[in-house]
């Protein structure tokens, strides 16, 4: 108790779960401002399109189908999207309706270089691929929750 006494400096009771979650709060912000700065070349080629990412990153918490745990900092990923009804039209979706931004090879580099630059990102899962997902402007809606968004500014 000590310890957590000489780290948080309180003994009111309480207070050190509050700076816990201060921290926590805190990280996450931290976590975002970096992927966001990695992001910044989407939201430069594709002006006019709404560029963020998703998910536990953007909510701070996992989805429900992950039990709602907190986001783990040391274990994440980045979910990144663009909401553009041109460039929709234009990529390909898979066979589960996912339109890669990849699928269009002027735009490999670019996907290439983002993604180095999310794995730089202290706690981003290394082995995980990055994809920039790209949803129509109604897919995006029907599709991505307000709690779960995250625009870049």
């Amino acid at each position: 108790m000590a310890a957590s006494r000489a780290k948080y400096g309180s003994k009111v009771p309480g207070r050190e779960y509050r700076l816990m979650a201060d921290e926590a709060a805190s990280v996450l912000a931290s976590r975002q401002r970096l992927a966001s700065e990695a992001l910044a070349p989407l939201a430069k080629e594709f002006q006019g399109a709404r560029i963020g990412f998703r998910g536990s990153l953007a909510r701070g918490a996992k989805g429900p189908h992950k039990g709602g745990a907190p986001f783990d900092p040391a274990n994440f990923d980045v979910d990144a999207f663009i909401v553009s009804d041109e460039l929709a039209s234009i990529v390909p979706q898979n066979a589960q309706r996912f339109r890669n931004l990849a699928r269009l090879p002027q735009y490999r580099s670019l996907v290439g270089e983002l993604s180095q630059a999310i794995k730089t990102i202290p706690g981003v899962r290394q082995a995980d691929a990055f994809k920039v997902r790209v949803f129509s402007n109604a897919e995006f809606e029907a599709a991505v929750g307000a709690d779960e968004r995250f625009f870049l500014p």
